[in-house]
């Protein structure tokens, strides 16, 4: 397969890391369109593409198109810089213009940043290497894209040392041939990543949840002698913090995955997993995946991870009844070890079951609030402001979004 590559700088805002795959079928599905309400906050998400029909896949990328890319991107790093710029008139506004709430979208991470105290002093929409597209009957180009933008910031109303953070998503970009052979970005879809996934007869939501078990559920697998004696035996002891967060933004920052572990479709709680493993927790063998004594990334025959290790629902409450870890009252409180968990699927909906695993790898206080940081997988988060996490969420088509955060000892 031919791929091309190009690199850009925009004055202090500089274009250097994504990685474009080719689209193979047109007319592949895409996040619907929404304006996204949660009781935190609103921001627009991005249209989807709402052409279908025939194309031909593995085209070379018209040089025109590249540049279109090109233009856009780096548009929406000055924005990042300066969301002014998005009322100024100029190629970079016209770079932005054709795709609704595009310059909206940028500037929301200025904000999202800003609520965490933060000034966005850089932006980087790193390496572009694009693979060969797939050419509508329009005439319309269309590519997959894992984008990753790193940014640069610093605590406003201070000189400090700039700080790093990143983000990864992929995203569905089409270019639209303009007259005199250009063309222009005309719609950009984020597509969420896969669910964690179900796993039948999961256990009680939440804020259900009470010491020392929850409403019991067949689907887990418990110890008779235990429950019989109403006491719960503890098998992980205290965790490191520091480490935890340490293994989390190593993997993150690198945006690569440890080899040593599986790679599932969704590796938010597998990946919450390794961390805690290297902040101190044991790993518990045995050969049943839906028993809740063990944790384990590869159980004893082809029985694979345990839902303790890889589903964020299981992991909650073998976090909660096997370690003692203690929910806060607000995620707000969450510090450096602890974990946060996301109830926003089927659809971008809270519907009571646990979907996704940040840890918690920082903290600072912004005036009278804490703001905690979380590095993530699917989609890979390095180090960035909850703020910034809540905004993500809502430009993947998340609308309705509940949040708990357990505390570590």
């Amino acid at each position: 397969m031919k791929s091309c590559s190009l690199r850009r700088s925009a004055g202090r805002v500089g274009v250097a890391g994504l990685s474009l795959m080719a689209l193979v079928a047109v007319g592949a599905a895409a996040p619907a369109s929404a304006t996204n309400s949660t009781d935190v906050g609103t921001v627009a998400s991005q249209p989807a593409i709402a052409e279908q029909g025939s194309g031909t896949a593995e085209a070379d990328i018209p040089a025109d198109v590249l540049k279109a890319i090109e233009q856009y991107l780096a548009a929406q790093d000055a924005v990042r810089v300066d969301p002014v710029v998005a009322e100024r008139a100029g190629s970079g506004t016209r770079a932005l213009s054709a795709v609704a709430g595009a310059d909206d979208s940028a500037a929301g991470d200025a904000a999202a940043y800003a609520e965490a105290g933060l000034d966005i002093v850089e932006s980087v929409t790193p390496n572009t290497e694009l693979s060969p597209s797939v050419v509508g009957e329009d005439g319309s180009v269309r590519v997959h894209a894992d984008i990753t933008t790193t940014v640069q910031s610093v605590e406003q109303g201070t000189s400090n040392v700039p700080e790093e953070s990143s983000w990864t998503d992929e995203h569905i970009y089409k270019a639209t041939p303009q007259p005199g052979g250009s063309y222009v970005v005309t719609n950009d879809v984020i597509v969420p990543p896969p669910s964690d996934g179900s796993v039948e007869g999961d256990v009680t939501p939440p804020e259900d949840v009470t010491d020392p078990l929850p409403e019991d559920e067949s689907v887990l697998e418990r110890d008779p002698e235990e429950e019989a004696a109403g006491s719960i035996e503890l098998f992980q002891s205290s965790t490191s913090g520091s480490a935890t967060a340490a293994y989390a933004k190593k993997w993150t920052k690198a945006n690569k995955l440890n080899t040593a572990y599986p790679d599932l479709p969704n590796d938010c709680a597998n990946f919450a997993s390794q961390s805690l493993r290297a902040g101190g927790w044991d790993l518990k063998g045995g050969t049943n995946p839906r028993d809740t004594n063990n944790w384990h990334y590869n159980l004893t025959g082809p029985a694979g991870p345990s839902w303790t290790w890889s589903n964020s629902k299981t992991l909650y409450y073998y976090a909660k009844v096997r370690a003692n870890w203690t929910k806060y009252n607000s995620v707000y409180s969450a510090k450096q070890g602890d974990l946060i968990f996301a109830d926003w699927d089927p659809k971008g909906k809270a519907d009571g079951t646990l979907d996704h695993t940040m840890v918690v790898t920082g903290m600072k206080k912004t005036g009278s609030k804490n703001m905690p940081y979380i590095s993530q997988k699917s989609s890979n988060r390095y180090n960035i402001p909850f703020s910034q996490s809540l905004k993500l969420a809502k430009d993947q088509g998340k609308t309705s979004m509940k949040f708990y955060a357990l505390k570590h000892r």
